[in-house]
């Protein structure tokens, strides 16, 4: 050990207490103030004092089309799918579901929708008291207690009721 410190010379990245290598921010870094050793990287922001609170407001205002970047030109929701999603969370847990399942439930059909998939869920059904379908008779299910893997499974159903 003595003859590695004998051998080590201090600059500006060690010190005589540490040996180890000591990084410094690179010095043609655009993000660094500028210092003897960065002259000029920084350039300071002029605003014109012509600019106002009210001309700023006026040139981004969000509320004239709030969809615009969103669904199809980007995986964001748009405002009616949204609406949408939460009525369906809602819907979801009144009738027992968890909220952490009902999110999932809710976001799946989201996806159904985008893709235009005309399968629905019982779960989403009028008919479903429960774990029971009302109407299980014209949907030719065979049984009127359905098993969870059904009533969340996407199907085509000919007595499907909106709820």
């Amino acid at each position: 050990m003595e003859y590695l410190q004998s051998r080590a010379t201090n600059t500006l990245a060690t010190s005589g207490l540490n040996m180890g290598y000591q990084p410094q921010a690179p010095t043609d870094a655009g993000c660094t103030p500028d210092t003897s050793d960065t002259p000029g990287m920084v350039r300071s922001l002029q605003i014109s004092p012509a600019t106002s609170k009210a001309k700023a407001k006026a040139s981004f205002n969000t509320n004239s089309e709030p969809d615009r970047w969103c669904w199809p030109y980007s995986s964001a929701m748009t405002s009616e799918e949204i609406r949408r999603l939460m009525a369906r969370i809602e819907l979801f847990a009144d009738r027992g579901v968890s909220l952490f399942d009902a999110t999932l439930t809710a976001e799946k059909l989201l996806v159904r929708d985008r893709e235009g998939d005309d399968r629905r869920l019982c779960f989403e059904c009028a008919a479903l008291a429960g774990t029971r379908c009302r109407t299980w008779r014209e949907a030719g299910i065979g049984v009127s207690v359905l098993p969870s893997a059904v009533i969340f499974q996407l199907q085509r159903c000919d007595a499907f009721v909106s709820a």
